[in-house]
């Protein structure tokens, strides 16, 4: 390169250097004019434009929108707005949705979305929710089946904001189609964000006392469109404190009748493709009367335990259940026992369950209730006892299954006489039989055989070891 040309590139680059810091320091006085306009002019005059804002709120909602005052000042690196007793009026009820204190904080994120981008704060609501005869639901008297929202664009447009909080919330919920008392939260809080990863909604509150000591909700998910929610996939988790059956049991009378009972626990469930794929449970529940659907009352008077529920790809499930304690009107039937199994439902279905211990005789009040003596097998056989390392297993529907087996070790079981097997009492041992036969083993103390095919009277034994191998013919 001759020095010419060395000269020439270097006063096109000082001269494009100048231009450079130029633009940048009209840019800058330009911004700085903005701010100080903004910042020393706008915010100390912004309650002025507060009738123009009403105007147009009142125009979105379609009611009228009243607002105490108006008021903003810098936050960080951004303006934050604050709106103060907020009134939305219905003229239909004459009640009107009152908010002690809006704050609105914009984020930059508007300029590329080229749409309002808001981090909303609400202070202090109170926010009565009621379902009326026709099914129809309002919030302090507003039809929320109408409107603006009844398309879910403000539902969507919620989603695609950085956060809504709320705090310091009153709610109750009036259920007037089913006749149900008035729910109250007191002390609510809501936090509701978008993140990079999806959304996430932090609930928690105090209960009536009639309803539970604390109410705690979260939960987190992919998915931005509310008409396309069975698309969506996520987890839930719900912790309920000292809650108490009376109330709630009338909301869940689909699932059957919770007359009474107490308890703490968490509920985490994950779902995806609107269907539910694992469920989790840690509960703890003291004194409880519940009657499932088309089945007889149960009374528990304990039950905790840890519960993993797994939906597997084929429609099969998968149950894991720990630490689990139950309690029947007679005694304890688990104490602190593990069940591991897999099934499937329908005709075609099947499956395998494993227990450690169980007391059948505690039990039999639960197999009453759900109308499992109702089967056959289970009726003919009527087992007492302690059972250990219990293993079930059944292909076909349960209630009439084409083949089964059964394998356990027991202590002081009893059970009646079933086709070719003899009935027994006070034994231990070990059986392990199918449709097709078994083996059974005993090594015992006292005991009593019944066998009326065979003995007209029961045989009493001060010690009983036997193996006995059965198979049925045909």
């Amino acid at each position: 390169m001759s020095p010419l040309s060395h000269i020439h590139v270097l006063r096109l680059l000082k001269r494009s250097l100048l231009l450079l810091s130029l633009a940048l320091a009209i840019g800058g006085a330009l911004l700085c004019a903005a701010f100080a306009a903004f910042t020393f002019w706008l915010l100390p005059r912004l309650d002025q434009y507060r009738p123009q804002l009403e105007q147009s709120l009142s125009a979105a909602l379609g009611h009228r929108v009243g607002i105490g005052r108006l008021t903003g000042h810098w936050q960080g690196v951004g303006p934050q707005f604050e709106l103060s007793s907020v009134s939305v009026a219905n003229p239909v009820s004459g009640q009107a949705l009152t908010l002690r204190t809006v704050t609105v904080l914009p984020s930059w994120t508007s300029l590329l979305a080229r749409e309002p981008r808001l981090s909303v704060r609400v202070d202090g609501p109170t926010m009565e929710l009621r379902r009326a005869a026709d099914g129809v639901i309002y919030l302090n008297g507003f039809d929320l089946n109408r409107g603006p929202s009844s398309d879910n664009a403000l539902g969507n447009w919620l989603l695609r904001q950085p956060a809504l909080e709320v705090r310091n919330a009153s709610l109750s919920w009036q259920d007037e189609r089913l006749g149900l008392p008035r729910l109250d939260l007191q002390r609510g809080s809501l936090l509701l964000e978008r993140t990079l990863l999806g959304h996430k909604l932090q609930l928690s509150g105090q209960p009536a006392a009639t309803l539970g000591k604390g109410l705690e909700l979260s939960a987190g998910w992919r998915g931005d469109d509310l008409s396309s929610w069975q698309n969506w996939s996520g987890s839930l988790r719900v912790a309920l404190n000292g809650a108490r059956a009376s109330v709630w049991s009338r909301y869940l009378r689909d699932l059957g009748v919770l007359r009474s009972g107490e308890g703490d626990g968490t509920l985490e469930m994950a779902f995806s493709d609107g269907a539910v794929s694992s469920l989790r449970a840690d509960v703890s529940v003291r004194d409880a009367a519940y009657t499932p659907p088309s089945a007889r009352e149960l009374v528990l008077p304990q039950l905790r335990g840890k519960l993993r529920l797994d939906r597997q790809a084929d429609g099969s499930y998968r149950i894991e259940a720990s630490d689990l304690t139950l309690a029947s009107a007679s005694g304890l039937a688990f104490d602190k026992s593990t069940i591991k199994g897999q099934w499937r439902p329908g005709a075609k279905g099947g499956g395998e369950l494993t227990l450690d211990n169980v007391d059948v005789g505690n039990l039999n009040p639960f197999m009453h209730a759900l109308g499992v003596d109702s089967n056959p097998l289970f009726a003919r056989f009527a087992p007492r006892g302690a059972l250990h390392d219990l293993t079930v297993g059944w292909q076909g529907p349960v209630e009439s299954p084409a083949s089964f087996k059964l394998r356990s070790r027991f202590e002081r079981l009893a059970w009646q006489p079933f086709a070719d097997l003899p009935g027994v009492s006070g034994v231990s041992g070990s059986v392990d039989f199918d449709e097709r036969g078994g083996r059974l083993s005993l090594d015992t103390g006292k005991a009593e055989v019944t066998y009326p095919e065979v003995f007209p009277h029961s045989l009493p034994f001060d010690k009983l070891a036997a193996d006995v191998a059965w198979r049925r013919q045909g």
